[in-house]
């Protein structure tokens, strides 16, 4: 009969347990890196002598097991498997893993499998088939494989990247050990840089990823949409909740416009309308040109109908100080807050939205929306500085992007268009998607973009009986179109067309442009 396994219990009923736990501990497997730890503790040996985090160990278990398969048997097991994680050579750290890497890479893209004669022709005509003993180095490498499904193959892989992210981690504390030292640029630009680093850094680790079929992705979408609650924000413009179905999470909405036809306006008035019966939710709104006053006047002469320009030259009457009272008094639980300041980095409002996030969820309330105004105003990182205007506004762009990712939350983006949108013929003189400033990496990062556009006379003067048209000419989830809306400049703010004083005096459809 089997003799029973006596477990920590058993063992101290019996009083066989020794007092000290480690006493008769297994001892740790060797790892290399594992070692190099409990020696840094035990001796109090100095970092800088240890050698980098690596797995050579494990770069060779995945590459003996991409070329057996590639060379045996091709369509079960490929590098396609593992790609996602370990996008190039770099992830290695052996000059030789790094080698037969690429030329798998290479392989791979030709379409060919990662087979030992595949491979060892592009080290060759690399020149690079001595620095790996060609191809008996190979075939050694392939016999050596073990029995491998695609979870273990993955698993390498993450090991490998994990000893590749925990370099990067020493190369960046080095950088700013040294920057510190040698006091290069101010103490604010090398926290940036090292923020930015590490963003960069926890980007690529959460960049791995499966697959999974079109049934099971149906079936959990339809799951959701069967029982969850709507999580958009709504506009607070019918006719625009129409076609974007309001704000949706992890998204991007660029609102673009030329000089003073209404962008923050626009922007202001959808912050404060989104959450409006929305207790729960918070919005963050970044100004890099408008100050705090100038804000919180915009939204006072919204909802209290008072002139915005009697709130600016203090020419308030009595009965209007009274409205503004009661608006105030309707207002004060607005979970709307504001930052003033005119030097802001993505990473500097990254870092005030997870503060003010980490405030919200003490009292249950969540960061639905984060605003920038503008993006053409957005400092460039340390590493940017130095590059064109349009690879600032693509970082820029991306950093939108991972602000709606990275806090969960949708994300308007302010921007200008082009003076020569003012330049168009026609009867239609709406700006296009070509005259946004900068444009390609917006076009391509934002889910929505939205342009507004106003008539003006032959004296500049913004048309008053002409509707401001919000041209919704990007939604890469929902519908195109236009919305008509009348801007109450006295009110700062956009209301539906049909309820403005224009569209009821004249009628329905009369366009006097």
């Amino acid at each position: 009969m089997a003799q029973k396994t006596l477990d920590e219990n058993d063992r101290h009923q019996a009083g066989t347990l020794p007092a000290d736990p480690s006493a008769d501990a297994s001892p740790m497997v060797d790892t290399g890196i594992h070692r190099a730890t409990i020696r840094l503790v035990t001796e109090n040996v100095d970092p800088e002598t240890l050698p980098l985090p690596n797995d050579v160990h494990t770069e060779a278990q995945l590459l003996a097991a991409l070329l057996w398969y590639g060379t045996n048997s091709p369509k079960t097991l490929s590098i396609s498997d593992i790609q996602d994680i370990l996008e190039s050579k770099d992830r290695f750290f052996s000059p030789v893993h790094q080698d037969i890497y690429e030329a798998m890479l290479t392989a791979h893209t030709s379409l060919l499998p990662t087979s030992v004669t595949n491979v060892n022709a592009r080290l060759k005509r690399w020149g690079k088939s001595s620095r790996v003993h060609a191809i008996e180095h190979l075939e050694a490498l392939k016999s050596s494989a073990n029995p491998t499904d695609r979870a273990t193959l993955r698993g390498y892989a993450e090991a490998i990247r994990d000893a590749w992210a925990r370099r990067k981690l020493v190369d960046i504390v080095s950088k700013l050990n040294a920057d510190a030292r040698k006091a290069v640029g101010s103490c604010s630009e090398i926290v940036e840089k090292a923020h930015t680093s590490l963003v960069d850094l926890s980007r690529d680790l959460g960049a791995s990823s499966s697959f999974t079929s079109f049934k099971d992705t149906a079936i959990s979408m339809l799951r959701k949409a069967a029982t969850a609650t709507k999580n958009s924000i709504p506009t607070g413009l019918p006719a625009l909740d129409e076609l974007t179905g309001g704000w949706f999470p992890r998204e991007v909405t660029i609102i673009a416009a030329r000089t003073s036809v209404g962008k923050s306006a626009l922007s202001t008035q959808l912050s404060f309308d989104g959450i409006r019966d929305r207790p729960n939710e918070a919005v963050l709104y970044v100004s890099l040109e408008m100050p705090a006053e100038q804000f919180t006047a915009r939204i006072l002469s919204a909802r209290s109908g008072i002139p915005l320009r009697k709130i600016r030259r203090a020419e308030l009457t009595r009965d209007d100080t009274e409205a503004l009272r009661e608006t105030l008094e309707e207002m004060k639980n607005s979970r709307v807050y504001f930052v003033d300041s005119q030097v802001q980095t993505i990473m500097s409002i990254s870092s005030i939205a997870s503060r003010m996030n980490a405030t919200l969820m003490r009292d249950g309330i969540r960061l639905a929306l984060i605003v920038v105004d503008h993006i053409g105003l957005v400092k460039p990182s340390s590493g940017a500085a130095q590059k064109n205007r349009e690879q600032q506004v693509a970082e820029t762009s991306r950093g939108l992007k991972f602000l709606a990712q990275h806090h969960g939350c949708h994300v308007f983006g302010l921007a200008q268009i082009s003076r020569e949108s003012e330049k168009q013929t026609g009867k239609s003189k709406i700006p296009q998607l070509f005259h946004l400033r900068e444009s390609g990496a917006i076009e391509q990062d934002a889910e929505n973009i939205i342009i507004i556009h106003r008539d003006k006379d032959e004296r500049g003067m913004f048309k008053k009986n002409s509707p401001a048209i919000l041209n919704v000419c990007k939604a890469r989830n929902d519908a195109l179109g236009q919305v008509w809306c009348a801007f109450e400049d006295f009110k700062g703010r956009f209301i539906p067309w049909e309820d403005s004083e224009y569209a009821k005096a004249r009628a329905p459809g009369h366009d006097e442009r």
